[in-house]
């Protein structure tokens, strides 16, 4: 009997890192983060990572596909392991759990581009939030400098 898949501890308590300036930096090497990357600088970085601390992706799958009974959770098409995807409910780059059972499910290839699709649009929408959050602060921001100098300029200073 296999049993149940885990990360090392590593793996599991790993979150972003930041050198003296405050930068953030990627976790496997070091480097500077590009924007729109959370933990690593490239997709190499992010699976050498992986690589060292998660041991087993495939028997993670293989329990997601049994535990559906190898039919995809959308449309219902049964299908063989070597046809089917394992897919995260709420993406990683969402919030979602990369190795919670419970936040993954199995799709046939079709219901998976589907899905990876919705899910690429609500990071959009995300992304747009948090650029219309920003321009708030920023508008605020300037709305206080503002009132500070005529403060000031009040004041006589």
């Amino acid at each position: 009997m296999r049993h149940l898949f885990y990360p090392d501890e590593t793996y599991l308590n790993r979150k972003p890192i930041y050198d003296a300036e405050g930068n953030s930096i990627c976790i496997n090497c070091g480097k500077p983060l590009p924007k729109q990357r959370w933990l690593y600088c490239s997709s190499k970085c992010n699976m050498e990572f992986y690589k060292n601390h998660v041991k087993d992706w495939g028997l993670i799958r293989e329990q997601v596909f049994k535990r559906d009974k190898y039919t995809c959770q959308r449309c219902g098409l049964k299908l063989s392991s070597s046809e089917l995807q394992c897919d995260h409910i709420i993406p990683i780059s969402l919030g979602g759990p990369e190795f919670d059972m419970r936040n993954l499910q199995t799709l046939c290839e079709d219901c998976h581009k589907k899905k990876t699709a919705r899910d690429r649009g609500k990071l959009g929408k995300v992304d747009a939030d948090i650029q219309r959050g920003l321009q708030q602060i920023l508008n605020v921001s300037e709305e206080a400098q503002h009132y500070n100098g005529i403060e000031q300029a009040e004041r006589g200073e």
